[in-house]
C-alpha cells in the first residue's frame, strides 16, 4: 500500500512487488493506492498538497513538518484524530475487512493507522509492516502494533526502539534493510561500459542533472554555470520530456567543451546514474538509495524542507554527497571534483559503503516468514 503524494512511496512499492514476483511467484501481489479509497476532496488536496506546499510555500511546510518531528515530544493521537482518520479512510478499512490478506505492507503511514483501527476490533488481527521511505523518521510513523517496521539506518531503528511501549515493538520487530528499491540496482554494468553503451567518452567527468532541479524558468542558469567549468564534461539531462535546445544554447554548450545529452521518461534510470560521475538533484529517499546503489555521488541542490533536509544531512555525514547552497558554486565545486579525483573517488566509496540494493529482496524474504506462508493475496 501506497499514497500518491510523491513518486517514491509508489517506486517502494513496485520494488516489493517486482522482488515478492520473483520470489514467490505463485504468491497474488496486489498493489494500492489508499487515496484511492477516500473522499474525492480529500484525495486531491492530499495528493497535491505536499509537493505545493514544500515547493510553493516552504515556509508553511517547514513549520508544519517540524512541529510534529521530535519523537520525545511525542503524544499518542487523541480520540478526536482517530474518529477523523477512520472518517477518511473508512472504504479501506471495511475493503482490508472483507479481502482479509495474509499481510498488508505500507510504504506510507497512513495505511498503517487504517490497519491499526481495523485491528482494535478484529479477533484475528491483520499483520501489517511498515517500511520507512527516507532518512529520518517523523512522529506521522509511530502507529502502534505493527509486526515489523522496516527502516534504512540503525540510528531509526535505535530511536523507534525509545517508543517500543506504545509501538508495541522489541528490537527483534524492527530490521534495518535499506529503502527497497528497484531489484534491476543489483546488477548494473561497470561505468566505463555502460559510456561505451551510450557512446560517451570513457575519460570526461559525467554529470547527470535531474528534472527536479531545473526547470525552464532557471535551464539558462544552470547553462551558464555549467560552462563557466574549465575543463570539458559530458552533461546528461533527465527532462522527463523532450526539451528542444535553443540554438544559442547548443552554441554555448559547443564553445565550452560541453557535449550533452537529453532524455525523456526512461526505464533505465539505473545505467545513467552508474555511468556518471556526479548526479545534480534532490534528495528523496528512493532516488538517494538509488544513487548510492548505483555507486555515484549526489550533489543535492535546495532539498525540500523536511524529510528531504533530514536525507541530504543523512548522506553527508556519511561522505556520499555534497551541498550546493548556491548554484553560482557549481563551476567551483565541479572543478574541485575534477581536478581531485581522489576526493571524488572517496565520495563514491562513501555511497557504496551505505547501498543497500537488495533492500526488496530482504525484505520479501522477512515478510514471507510472518505474512506469506497460507496462500491467498498479500
Amino acid at each position: 500500500m501506497f499514497t500518491s503524494a510523491g513518486a517514491g512511496h509508489e517506486a517502494a512499492t513496485n520494488a516489493l512487488k517486482i522482488a515478492w514476483s520473483e520470489l514467490y511467484p505463485d504468491d497474488d501481489v496486489v498493489t494500492e493506492d489508499i487515496l484511492n479509497y477516500t473522499p474525492a476532496l480529500f484525495r486531491f488536496i492530499y495528493s497535491r498538497g505536499y509537493l505545493l506546499m514544500a515547493s510553493r510555500f516552504p515556509i508553511l511546510w517547514r513549520i508544519a513538518f517540524y512541529k510534529g518531528e521530535d519523537l520525545h515530544k511525542f503524544k499518542p493521537p487523541g480520540k478526536l484524530s482517530w474518529f477523523f482518520r477512520k472518517l477518511i479512510m473508512g472504504k479501506f478499512i471495511r475493503r482490508i475487512k472483507k479481502v482479509r490478506p495474509d499481510i498488508i505492507i505500507s510504504t506510507h503511514f497512513m495505511p498503517s493507522d487504517a490497519v491499526y483501527l481495523l485491528n482494535r476490533k478484529m479477533n484475528r488481527p491483520a499483520k501489517f509492516a511498515i517500511i520507512v521511505t527516507d532518512y529520518g523518521i517523523h512522529t506521522a510513523w509511530l502507529t502502534p502494533g505493527a509486526d515489523r517496521f522496516y527502516v534504512p539506518t540503525e540510528a531509526i531503528k535505535a530511536e523507534l526502539l525509545t517508543l517500543k511501549e506504545f509501538l508495541c515493538i522489541e528490537s527483534d520487530n524492527v530490521k534495518v534493510t535499506g529503502i527497497p528499491i528497484h531489484p534491476k540496482y543489483t546488477n548494473i554494468e561497470d561505468k566505463q561500459t555502460l559510456r561505451s553503451k551510450y557512446n560517451l567518452d570513457p575519460d570526461i567527468f559525467t554529470v547527470l542533472l535531474f528534472r527536479d532541479v531545473f526547470t525552464k524558468g532557471n535551464f539558462e542558469h544552470f547553462v551558464r554555470y555549467l560552462t563557466m567549468v574549465p575543463h570539458p564534461i559530458q552533461l546528461i539531462m533527465l527532462a522527463g520530456k523532450e526539451w528542444p535546445i535553443p540554438d544559442r544554447i547548443k552554441r554555448r554548450f559547443a564553445e565550452n567543451n560541453v557535449s550533452y545529452r537529453i532524455f525523456g521518461y526512461i526505464d533505465f534510470m539505473e545505467e545513467l546514474m552508474a555511468l556518471a560521475d556526479i548526479v545534480i538533484t534532490k534528495s528523496g529517499g528512493l532516488t538517494t538509495s538509488e544513487c548510492m546503489a548505483a555507486g555515484t555521488p549526489i550533489a543535492i541542490y535546495k532539498p525540500y524542507a523536511g524529510q528531504e533536509e533530514r536525507n541530504a544531512e543523512f548522506l553527508m555525514e556519511q561522505g556520499a554527497g555534497i551541498k550546493l547552497n548556491q548554484l553560482a558554486g557549481l563551476p567551483y565545486r565541479l572543478t574541485e571534483l575534477i581536478e581531485n579525483p581522489e576526493k571524488l573517488k572517496d565520495l563514491s566509496a562513501g555511497a557504496r559503503m551505505i547501498a543497500k540494493p537488495n533492500a526488496a529482496y530482504d525484505i520479501v524474504k522477512d515478510l514471507k516468514k510472518i505474512g506469506g506462508d497460507s496462500s491467498g493475496k498479500n
